[in-house]
């Protein structure tokens, strides 16, 4: 709910900016800068939710194995993504149109990802070796 929430607040932002651009070239670009703010904590929320049921939470157990370290990775990453936005925020200039990846930060969010990708995965693998239900298992599939 919070994802889509927050995806919904971010496009709704887009638009109106976007359709007060149409009207007098200028737009709100405050509400640009809410936008992307709320993209970024979608993206992070998403990441949590993925690792959450990649870990098998309410799927195969309703107990949450190290918390602590799926919580630091996410504030970190949510940390990062964050710094990354605001840097892009201050550094954006009409005349230049840096991908956000082409940053240090961006590097470094862009190495987090391929690190959480891989412990998705494993901890994928985890939870379908403990599965034994095979309706549970077909989510796994």
């Amino acid at each position: 709910t919070a994802c889509l929430t927050c995806t919904t607040i971010s496009v709704l932002s887009d638009y109106i900016h976007y359709m007060v651009y149409a009207q007098n070239g200028v737009g709100v670009p405050a509400l640009l800068t809410f936008s992307d703010f709320f993209e970024a904590l979608t993206q992070s929320l998403f990441m949590l939710l993925l690792l959450l049921i990649a870990k098998g939470w309410t799927i195969t157990t309703t107990i949450l194995t190290r918390k602590k370290v799926l919580y630091l990775v996410w504030g970190i990453y949510t940390f990062l993504f964050l710094i990354l936005l605001v840097i892009l925020t201050v550094q954006k200039s009409e005349f230049s149109e840096k991908l956000a990846y082409q940053t240090v930060p961006g590097g470094i969010i862009l190495a987090l990802r391929c690190v959480i990708f891989i412990w998705f995965l494993h901890e994928l693998r985890v939870s379908y070796l403990q599965e034994n239900m095979p309706q549970k298992l077909a989510l796994y599939r």
